[in-house]
């Protein structure tokens, strides 16, 4: 059982999402630098409330409105998909890459030579998460950061939280997304920050905004973790969780959910959301 952990309550969901561009004809990664408008500590702000445009590092960074649904998560990344497009120059698009190298000339800005913008934090091992240099790689990824707001946070319900999010997404992530190159930057299982609302989970890429199946399966198994924290389900000392994400293990993955039969996440399941 769960020690010190409280009912999660009132769910609310959100998001940030990173995704590269690229020429369209090349493939060739570019940098948005210079033509996705906003910044980390200035979003450019686009109609609706919650819907905003920054540039981070290389990437175009997009936030969303507040969700409860996967129908609602699928509007408003639809939405930002288009704003972007309609916004850089027609050669272009975006990228469905979760990593890519860059060629020298993209990565030739203050922007590009700087990662993150403050620590985050691993929920197994109660430490913070080593910045990694960017001037001494040409390697850039992008993540898919879930905000999980809830009634009455507190750090020992979100520090269990995000244990359950690694078993009910990060794992899963394993089988499904193709990328095996991100966590050489970031995304290490259990990475989190506390937020005032609750927490923001970073362990997963950007691959899960590439389907309208994926970002279901995104909100299903958030409330799939929220559930196994209600019911206590401790997950402390199985550190096989965070072994198979940090080492990027399908069969190990496939093991873990075997092993977890009270939860909806199926082998069944992902085979089917692989074969589409």
């Amino acid at each position: 059982m769960i020690e010190n952990t409280e009912q999660i309550e009132n769910v609310t969901l959100g998001a940030d999402i990173e995704v590269f561009l690229e020429e369209k004809e090349t493939k060739k990664l570019i940098s948005s630098v210079g033509l996705i408008p906003g910044s980390k500590t200035m979003p450019h702000y686009i109609g609706e409330e919650g819907y905003a445009l920054e540039t981070d590092n290389v990437s175009t960074e997009f936030l969303i409105p507040i969700f409860t649904t996967s129908e609602e998560l699928i509007v408003h990344v639809n939405y930002m998909r288009n704003v972007i497009q309609e916004r850089i120059p027609g050669y272009l698009s975006i990228s469905k890459k979760a990593s890519g190298t860059f060629c020298d000339e993209e990565l030739d800005t203050l922007e590009a030579k700087t990662f993150g913008c403050e620590p985050d934090f691993n929920a197994w091992t109660n430490k913070v998460n080593k910045f990694v240099k960017a001037r001494s790689t040409n390697l850039r990824t992008n993540g898919f950061h879930i905000h999980i707001g809830y009634k009455n946070p507190s750090l020992y319900t979100s520090l269990d939280l995000i244990k359950a999010m690694d078993l009910c997404l990060g794992v899963p992530s394993i089988i499904l997304d193709p990328d095996i190159r991100r966590r050489s930057l970031y995304g290490k299982a259990g990475a989190y920050r506390i937020k005032p609302y609750g927490v923001e989970y970073r362990v997963l890429s950007n691959y899960f905004i590439n389907s309208d199946q994926l970002m279901e399966f995104i909100v299903n198994g958030t409330y799939q973790a929220v559930k196994l924290v209600n019911n206590y389900t401790c997950l402390d000392n199985d550190m096989r969780i965070p072994k198979c994400i940090n080492t990027n293990n399908p069969t190990l993955a496939r093991n873990i959910l075997g092993d977890y039969d009270n939860i909806s996440l199926t082998l069944k399941t992902l085979t089917h959301i692989c074969a589409d």
